[in-house]
């Protein structure tokens, strides 16, 4: 989306067959379509649309879903227009799969998920003002723990974020990366799992960067949207069901847009949480934006391995974290300190699609007009006594509220 009423889509016709490129338009309830491009695209699966200048440009495959070309067309329609065969390229591996632009370049990401190391997936630079393209680099192993052996990432997203590119592996992985030195700047997993109902339970398939609370909102490939924290972990199945095929579990969310807000409130997460006894770690994720005066403002926790859970809310300052590994839980720390009130929760449990038993909760927290300027610091508590470790919690992340 390039406003909250107009963006671009690009189709994946089964068989095989060309994509078309759409200009959308958003008036209520209805949707307006135009197709723009008035010749065939090379092939099927174009997913992302990158706009630079009066150019869109997008990758697509061949008909057997395989290599890749970067190919534009004019955002007011017109014929397409092949840049480039990317499996000319030295170094290409993969197919192509994900496309974004940062300033005048264009970048495309390659998809592969297997375990050959021959194959790893790589990133193309190609600069739209000197009409060079490029490999930029090969891709990091994804970091699912699978007993097959080293996964390859297996990109399925991938945006620009001030200088740097984020990117989305199939199975969870969020890479940064810097194209100017063509580093990984960061690698975090979020923990995918191939267990549970459907064909592709928990697998991520799309994404978007919530720039007032740095989370990375996710479609995934058995229907539902999450969020990926900045440490990596998972605040899974906050909207359950996205799409009408049935059973729920086999729709497959292939596109995300996050529409920003434009109030400064932030709500960012720092810290990390603990693993609970389920293998996955307690998140905090609220819903809405700390803003004055916002009473439908809540708090909320996701991935809970049991129902009995509390939200901690303090006043800044920001103090040093507490190790409570001394007092009975190894690996968790509260990274909040000053404690003016615990609420309690009792969440409820989900469809449990990801393989284990999941809960979430949600209290409210109404914010009072007159505030603006406040900050406030929480973090959930998970009570397990059942857990395993003498001191019978598990704790989340901590989030830091800024209220405008």
């Amino acid at each position: 989306m390039t406003s909250p009423a107009s963006g671009y889509v690009g189709t994946d016709p089964q068989g095989g067959q060309p994509s078309d490129v759409f200009a959308i338009s958003i008036s209520g309830s209805t949707v307006t379509e135009t197709q723009l491009d008035t010749t065939p695209t090379a092939g099927p699966n174009l997913g992302q649309i990158a706009v630079v200048g009066s150019s869109l440009y997008f990758c697509t495959q061949n008909s057997s879903y395989a290599g890749g070309y970067l190919q534009r067309v004019p955002a007011t329609g017109g014929v397409v227009t092949t840049v480039r065969d990317l499996t000319l390229l030295p170094g290409w591996s993969g197919s192509a799969n994900a496309c974004c632009a940062l300033g005048s370049n264009v970048y495309v990401a390659s998809f592969d998920w297997s375990t050959l190391p021959s194959s790893p997936g790589c990133l193309v630079e190609h600069d739209t003002t000197r009409g060079t393209t490029r490999v930029l680099m090969a891709f990091p192993s994804s970091r699912y723990p699978s007993g097959a052996g080293p996964h390859n990432l297996g990109v399925v997203h991938m945006q620009a974020y001030g200088s740097r590119l984020i990117l989305i592996g199939v199975y969870g992985d969020k890479v940064t990366v810097d194209p100017v030195t063509a580093a990984v700047v960061t690698h975090v997993y979020s923990g995918a799992n191939l267990f549970g109902p459907g064909p592709a339970p928990n697998m991520l398939n799309s994404g978007d960067l919530d720039l007032n609370t740095g989370d990375l909102i996710v479609g995934t490939r058995d229907g539902y949207a999450e969020r990926v924290l900045a440490d990596g972990s998972a605040a899974e199945e906050i909207i359950a069901g996205v799409g009408s095929a049935v059973p729920a579990y086999v729709n497959s969310v292939t596109g995300t847009s996050h529409l920003q807000a434009t109030t400064a409130a932030t709500d960012f997460s720092y810290g990390s949480g603990c693993e609970h006894r389920a293998g996955r770690t307690l998140c905090d994720v609220a819903a809405g934006l700390p803003t004055a005066g916002n009473l439908n403002y809540r708090l909320g926790c996701y991935s809970s391995a049991v129902p009995s859970v509390a939200v901690l809310i303090a006043l800044g300052p920001q103090l040093p974290p507490i190790d409570l590994g001394p007092l009975g839980a190894p690996g968790c720390v509260i990274h909040i300190a000053n404690i003016v009130l615990s609420i309690p929760a009792t969440a409820a449990s989900g469809a449990g699609s990801t393989g284990f038993a999941t809960f979430s909760a949600t209290v409210p927290f109404p914010i009072p007009g007159g505030v603006a300027g406040a900050s406030v610091y929480r973090q959930w508590v998970e009570l397990d006594p059942f857990f395993g470790n003498p001191l019978g919690l598990t704790v989340s992340n901590a989030r830091r509220m800024d209220i405008r």
